[in-house]
């Protein structure tokens, strides 16, 4: 099935020494970061797909390959 995400992603947290940091993040990289965030919250793919028509495509979305 077809998960729709962003292209551009800010992402912020801790490093090892307790400092904020903030990534900014496009793309691949994007997608992997909504991916795991998605675990930590304990959500999964199926939930993000459309359950009646898995691989209904988003006529505005861009695919990346």
């Amino acid at each position: 099935g077809h998960v729709p995400r962003f292209a551009r992603v800010t992402v912020e947290g801790y490093d090892e020494n307790g400092n904020k940091i903030r990534i900014r993040a496009r793309e691949e990289l994007s997608i992997a970061f909504q991916h795991e965030i998605d675990h930590l919250k304990g959500i999964l793919f199926y939930d993000h797909i459309d359950k009646k028509d898995p691989f209904k495509e988003d006529p505005d979305a861009i695919k990346i390959q």
